[in-house]
């Protein structure tokens, strides 16, 4: 509201400084021609009062002749001077329509003191979110560091962060999802994800059953996601910043209970699965239990949410997000059989694509420098696209929607 009164406004005054700039002009030229009559009627009558000589010495006959110039250049000055008259006709008729532009500027221009606080409010609402994005910023940065000389160094920090870290994220998601009415994002497959990684360190960290399963869901769908959702390292964001923690941790908390794990049991509770548990690998805990767990959470999220809440369209998920670009990959694949199986093609989609990033668990769980190298390649795409976001969007003052 404030900026549509404000543009308006800005209209009015320009249209306002046009009209009082063709008033002057206006003023400016009547002004001269009037000084032009008045400069050359003088000599003429000067010469016809009584016979008196100009004050140059000039003849009679030159005066005579200078009065008949006179003359005819006073029947000039008279033509334009009509001119100018219907000229000043058309000013005045600009003066009314300024008259009439102050007016409606005057209405609709809200009373200085609203604008002032509006100004006032606006002003410290954007210094709350500067200070708040730079304080997460800083954070962000330092968790970012913590992650990485965990990994490298002190591998007990990893569950250790994770255990602390975890709830307050999805908590504070939770919390302003609800405000955006975002909150069906919250029923995704990635927080069940981030779930059962949260219930095997607490409650089963040396089952290697229960590590196979939560090992297949971290680094196979959680992942994965990082390329659909186009996850970003953006500092100073809280929504990007808490995506690429979600969808990355928990892959880093089981890369450090299968390639580290004596270093990361140090101070844990009790000891993880140790090297020999992690041998010959079963089929139905690595594979077939994570990917029932994924058809599981599809069929209960279509019974609650589509089935029986039903959401408005002002309320976003996964599914309306994927599909809102029209012209976007995702939906074009999708709409190949038309409007009435989109929803279908979406969750066939989604099997599938979980089931192929299952599959290659298997041969991250076996070869280190496979799986290293793969959470390295899903670190660069983060990076790559907050770079995008920081050099496309963010310096150049578009739109984030545009981006997103």
């Amino acid at each position: 509201m404030f900026g549509k009164e404000k543009s308006k406004s800005s209209d009015l005054e320009l249209i306002v400084d046009d009209l009082e700039m063709e008033a002057e002009r206006e003023g400016s030229f009547s002004g001269e021609l009037q000084g032009r009559k008045d400069n050359r009627v003088a000599p003429a009558v000067l010469s016809s009062s009584n016979g008196v000589l100009p004050q140059n010495g000039s003849s009679p006959a030159k005066t005579s002749a200078v009065a008949n110039g006179t003359a005819c250049s006073n029947g000039d000055v008279n033509g334009v001077l009509n001119n100018s008259e219907g000229r000043q006709d058309r000013t005045r008729l600009d003066a009314g329509k300024l008259q009439r532009a102050s007016s409606t500027l005057s209405n609709q221009v809200p009373d200085d003191k609203a604008m002032e606080d509006d100004v006032r409010n606006f002003l410290k609402n954007l210094a709350k979110n500067r200070l708040r994005e730079k304080v997460f910023y800083v954070a962000a940065v330092c968790s970012l560091v913590v992650v990485a000389f965990g990994l490298l160094a002190l591998q007990w920090l990893i569950p250790y962060y994770y255990a602390v870290s975890a709830p307050v994220l999805i908590g504070l998601r939770l919390y302003l999802y609800c405000t955006k009415k975002w909150q069906f994002f919250m029923l995704d497959f990635c927080y069940f994800g981030n779930a059962i990684t949260y219930v095997y360190i607490w409650a089963a960290p040396a089952d290697p059953r229960m590590f196979q399963v939560t090992f297949a869901i971290a680094n196979g769908p959680l992942v994965i996601a990082v390329f659909f959702f186009r996850n970003s390292i953006v500092f100073h964001s809280i929504d990007r910043m808490t995506s690429v923690f979600i969808h990355s941790l928990p892959a880093y908390v089981a890369y450090g209970v299968r390639w580290y794990s004596p270093e990361t049991s140090v101070n844990w509770y009790t000891p993880f699965p140790t090297e020999t548990e992690f041998q010959n690998p079963s089929f139905i805990w690595l594979l077939a239990v994570p990917l029932a767990c994924y058809v599981g959470h599809a069929l209960l999220y279509a019974i609650v949410v589509n089935g029986i809440l039903r959401p408005s369209p002002e309320y976003w998920n996964s599914y309306r997000f994927l599909t809102a670009k029209k012209n976007g990959v995702v939906y074009k694949a999708l709409n190949m059989f038309g409007p009435k199986f989109l929803y279908f093609n979406y969750n066939v989609l989604n099997v599938l694509v979980c089931l192929a990033s299952i599959l290659l668990c298997q041969v991250w769980y076996r070869w280190f420098v496979a799986h290293a190298v793969f959470l390295a390649v899903a670190f660069v795409i983060k990076a790559w696209n907050g770079a995008t976001f920081y050099m496309d969007v963010f310096s150049q003052g578009k739109s984030v929607s545009d981006w997103d």
